[in-house]
């Protein structure tokens, strides 16, 4: 449940690094790819901003958090959410949007904040102080507390791709070196502090001429990790002090990702392509079972202590699949798109211990387009829908064991993309 699985912009492909650039180390400065390629046209006027409980239950902070982000550009469009130059590459400009005062997200939200430095973020994760953790498009990792303000901030070195938070709020994440030939490269695992501080990396071995896979972590609220590859049958296990638990070659792999995993060591998994399915696996890697779920060449799935597990495809119309701890349904959502919209394509998915699920994307009609988080009850039943304003986009969602709802997207202004994050009680 606290596994770095959404989607957006910034969050990589599944079969690609997290990120760009030189391995340096890690700095502290103490402070689930959206379907459209341009800019949202900020004239359109589209729906109005929704809240399905639109209780105002608390104050609607719209004073700009301003840090000092390190920016690395981006590389593609797939990373920027907007058109880029086809000569250069280089993002092109976006159409002028809206003054961040005047842009709302529901008259629910419990507070609502921005990173003028960031173009807009890629994940989000509730820790168990109540903090909201965000990833930039800049590939940096920023800290909210329960006010929505800035407390922690700091950039980790490049090229990782998707990890997650233990219980103790500490970072794991997969890496490959760079700035070396293909045929030496090796696999990293590095665990962090909360303040960004390394506390100990795992050489995991050379990546077999692949320039650009980290593989993938699962974290345990343990801080145990189960990591995959795509591409590649071997999977490894580490523990929390980053010793050596399993490493085992698939020879016929019956999943592509393990996306998620508990304290008993039970991961879930997916298989991609018409012959898709989500599966458990028991903490050897073998499969416990298997359920049939088409989905896309990208996915999440979030599996609670009690072994529940959520699923859903990326970029999709809207669907959500709840299975037991034994593989049986317990409920599925096949929503489509939300009301007020012509589209709706979800990014990412965040479960509790409770059985709350929350879901973030984007809805579009015509020209509009605008965020939104879906909260459903432990039976599967739509609790709230909470939207944002035109010329905005979800990319990162979270919940937390109280049922607060986060939403964290891009934000089009008059000065460009920025990052936005929105808490909802």
């Amino acid at each position: 449940m606290t596994s770095i699985a959404a989607c957006g912009p910034g969050s990589p492909p599944a079969d690609t690094d997290g990120g760009t650039g030189d391995d340096t180390s890690p700095t502290s400065t103490a402070s689930s790819d959206a379907p459209p390629t341009s800019a949202p046209n900020p004239t359109i006027p589209g729906p109005d901003a929704t809240d399905t409980n639109a209780t105002d239950t608390g104050v609607l902070t719209t004073d700009p958090v301003t840090t000092g982000v390190l920016t690395t550009g981006f590389e593609t469009d797939t990373d920027t959410g907007f058109e880029t130059d086809g000569d250069t590459g280089e993002p092109s400009e976006p159409a002028p949007g809206v003054p961040l005062d005047q842009f709302v997200c529901g008259p629910a939200a419990r507070w609502l904040t921005f990173d003028l430095e960031s173009a807009g973020g890629s994940w989000a994760v509730a820790d168990s102080r109540g903090h909201l953790r965000v990833s930039t498009l800049e590939f940096d990792f920023l800290d909210f507390d329960e006010a929505g303000v800035l407390v922690e901030q700091f950039a980790v070195p490049q090229q990782w791709h998707l990890g997650g938070l233990d219980g103790a709020d500490e970072l794991y994440l997969p890496f490959i070196d760079t700035g070396i030939p293909p045929e030496q490269r090796h696999r990293w695992l590095r665990k962090f502090s909360l303040d960004g501080t390394l506390l100990w990396e795992v050489d995991r071995g050379f990546s077999f001429g692949l320039t650009s896979l980290a593989g993938r972590a699962a974290v345990a609220p343990d801080g145990t990790t189960l990591l995959s590859q795509r591409d590649l049958g071997r999977v490894q296990r580490f523990a929390a002090d980053g010793s050596l638990l399993l490493d085992k070659e698939l020879g016929d792999k019956p999943f592509d990702e393990a996306l998620a995993m508990n304290t008993a060591g039970v991961a879930a998994a997916v298989r991609y392509g018409e012959a898709g399915a989500v599966l458990a696996l028991t903490p050897d890697a073998a499969v416990a079972w298997e359920h049939p779920f088409e989905l896309p060449d990208r996915a999440v799935a979030e599996i609670d202590e009690s072994g529940r597990v959520t699923a859903a495809p990326v970029e999709a119309p809207l669907e959500v699949l709840r299975l037991a701890a034994d593989g049986a349904v317990q409920w599925h959502q096949t929503l489509g798109t939300l009301p007020k919209f012509a589209v709706s394509t979800q990014t990412a998915i965040a479960v509790n211990e409770l059985g709350e699920t929350a879901v973030s994307g984007t809805g579009f009609s015509g020209d509009f387009q605008a965020a939104f988080v879906v909260k459903f009850t432990p039976a599967g039943e739509i609790d709230a829908i909470h939207q944002c304003d035109n010329t905005s986009a979800g990319r990162g969602v979270a919940i937390d064991e109280a049922g607060a709802v986060y939403l964290v997207g891009q934000v089009w202004d008059t000065e460009g993309p920025h990052l936005f994050a929105a808490a909802f009680d």
